[in-house]
């Protein structure tokens, strides 16, 4: 008769190996009073069958915790931030960003998804190229690219547009939850007529589109620059307009 293995009828090994679980459960239940206690900071000792092990009890870990992050002047390697249709990185020696327009919303170039809006270094921050694609664009204020090179051919090829009309609105109120409605906002676009063919540019900004002559025009020679000032609070009915010069001209 072919003799059984131990480990199968070894009934005594078993009940030791069930009691010592058992008091170990019992051990844990009676020390875990103390282990989630939030109020006392501790180092807990949990007497188990295999030996003694000491578990900082929640109150220490907080603590721990807090002491570590140091509130006042915390200490990171890279921060990361996304969202629908935004998403971008800080870290110790640059800080980059990509945006995605919704579908209609980009009024330089529609037929892309997004682009890459800013990277700014230690020494130096670059920015996607801003080309318009088309003569006609509606476009909210704090969506003006800071530079915006007019005058130039699509990447697609084609004749190059030396006639815009930018129609400039103020933010929209979906804005006031960062914002402050009510005041005044303001910000700075830089149009640069890059045409190949040597001719000038010429913008009409619209300002307010309720009113026919709502509209300033400007003839930009080739290879010449122009910055605008524009500001209005949110939800404003018209922006305001004003040409950067070195004298008192310019304002609208």
């Amino acid at each position: 008769m072919e003799q059984m293995p131990a480990a199968i009828v070894d009934f005594a090994a078993a009940l030791k190996l069930l009691g010592q679980s058992q008091s170990d459960v019992a051990e844990i239940v009676t020390k875990w009073d103390l282990i989630c206690n939030t109020d006392t900071p501790r180092t807990v000792e949990i007497q188990l069958s295999n030996g003694v092990h000491k578990v900082d009890n929640l109150a220490k870990i907080r603590n721990d915790l807090i002491a570590g992050l140091s509130l006042n002047e915390p200490t990171c390697k890279t921060v990361k931030f996304s969202a629908y249709r935004v998403d971008g990185r800080i870290s110790a020696t640059d800080r980059t960003s990509n945006a995605w327009h919704d579908e209609g919303g980009n009024p330089y170039d529609p037929s892309r998804v997004g682009w890459e809006s800013y990277a700014k270094f230690m020494r130096a921050e670059v920015s996607s190229v801003c080309m318009p694609t088309t003569n006609n664009i509606n476009v909210r204020m704090h969506q003006l690219e800071p530079v915006i090179f007019v005058g130039w051919a699509t990447d697609s090829g084609g004749t190059p547009i030396t006639s815009f009309d930018f129609h400039i609105k103020s933010m929209p109120t979906g804005v006031a939850n960062s914002l402050y409605s009510g005041k005044q906002y303001y910000t700075q676009v830089t149009f640069v007529n890059t045409n190949p063919n040597g001719d000038d540019v010429t913008l009409k900004l619209w300002y307010n589109d309720a009113d026919a002559n709502g509209y300033y025009t400007r003839v930009l020679p080739v290879y010449r620059n122009v910055t605008f000032l524009v500001w209005a609070a949110i939800g404003q009915d018209r922006v305001n307009i004003f040409e950067m010069k070195n004298d008192d001209e310019g304002a609208i």
